[in-house]
């Protein structure tokens, strides 16, 4: 009986182990290839080092453990996954930002949910929650300065194309929250 090896393909989780075991980062298989020499190469995104791109031996990889679902309250999402979890984390630092932009505080709830999402986020990659939010964070003001056509709606949409946050539509604006609903509600009454 033949031994077989698993091709790790793209779009499935796996992590890869520090060489004396103490540390494992895990991510997402991007894409594979084979070098001049036959050895199979997986490209692998991790979380929280978002833009880079980790050239790995598929024989270094292992299937990652699962991450664990995160509710997003504020925004009545759930990251399933670590994609979803990196878009909804856009989506909160989009709302942060929007409403500092209005110069009203951030709602509690969606600072609540940042701050769940990218300590799931990093403990599950490895990377770690601040580098991990670090990312979001440059990923939201990428969109901004860039002018890039994202909103949060259309990040948070559960039909959107895998990787492709700039898809035609409107530039960034404002989100509501219940903490925006509930001041215009009561400028309205006064």
């Amino acid at each position: 009986m033949a031994l077989r090896i698993r091709r790790h393909k793209p779009g499935e989780l796996v992590q890869l182990r520090s060489d004396d075991g103490g540390h494992t980062l895990r991510g997402t298989v991007v894409a594979g290839e084979k070098t001049d020499g036959g050895m199979s190469i997986r490209l692998l995104s991790v979380p929280g080092y978002d833009g880079l791109l980790a050239r790995v031996p598929t024989r270094r990889l292992s299937p990652a453990d699962p991450f664990e679902p995160v509710p997003v309250d504020s925004i009545n999402r759930t990251a399933a996954t670590p994609a979803e979890a990196q878009r909804l984390l856009v989506v909160l630092e989009l709302s942060v930002r929007n409403t500092e932009l209005l110069h009203e505080p951030p709602d509690g709830a969606v600072l609540r949910d940042r701050a769940q999402l990218a300590e799931a986020l990093g403990s599950w990659s490895g990377s770690g929650a601040e580098q991990v939010l670090a990312c979001a964070s440059a990923s939201a003001q990428e969109a901004v300065e860039g002018n890039k056509p994202l909103t949060p709606a259309q990040l948070a949409a559960e039909n959107f194309p895998a990787c492709d946050l700039a898809a035609p539509g409107p530039v960034a604006q404002p989100i509501r929250t219940a903490q925006t609903d509930s001041k215009q509600r009561s400028q309205r009454i006064n």
